[in-house]
């Protein structure tokens, strides 16, 4: 069932960024309070699927489970944030870009790569290191490797590690090469 664009049962790539490309997560406390709100505000309403917290943006990959649920928790979730943020930060106005970008996950072989892509977004600032990228606490990449996550049915643990590994020799390749164009590129089959 639709609902204002968001359909019951499926997957979406939401992501945001802060205006003018600035910091909304200045500390660890402010990443521990958006992540608390994330788990506080899904509820019924989503499943977080894979989720990735930068300095000045971020990447969640959710399922809707009821109607207008994306659209409620995105809106609490934001709503509640930028409260928080701005009231200890002693700042006032508009904290992201805009309200929230999302991208349908029509296919399969998509939702995979997205979750590898989401799980690679803080390679570049861990100096490329793939044991720092698996813990990075900021993401829940690790919960894919040691435990049974999401992708446990497609994936091992071995599996998962090397495949994360392809997708980083297939960026480093590409960045190499002066082949990148964009992050669509990370979503071609390696």
């Amino acid at each position: 069932m639709f609902y204002k664009g968001f359909a019951n049962n499926e997957y979406y790539h939401i992501y945001n960024r802060g205006v003018d490309k600035r910091s909304i997560f200045l500390d660890d406390r402010e990443r521990v309070r958006f992540m608390t709100r994330m788990s506080d505000y899904s509820q019924d309403r989503v499943t977080v699927v894979a989720h990735c917290l930068m300095d000045n943006h971020y990447h969640l990959l959710l399922q809707q489970n009821s109607d207008s649920g994306v659209s409620k928790f995105m809106q609490r979730l934001g709503n509640s944030y930028t409260k928080y943020f701005n009231r200890k930060n002693d700042r006032c106005g508009r904290l992201f870009e805009s309200k929230y970008k999302s991208r349908h996950v029509y296919y399969e072989a998509y939702l995979v790569h997205l979750i590898r892509y989401i799980h690679m977004n803080p390679l570049k600032s861990l100096g490329g290191d793939i044991d720092q990228l698996i813990s990075y606490k900021w993401s829940d990449c690790k919960k894919y490797i040691g435990e049974k996550g999401v992708l446990s049915n497609l994936f091992d643990d071995v599996t998962y590690r090397s495949f994360l590994l392809a997708g980083i020799h297939w960026n480093q390749h590409l960045m190499l090469s002066g082949s990148f164009k964009s992050d669509v590129e990370l979503f071609r089959v390696v």
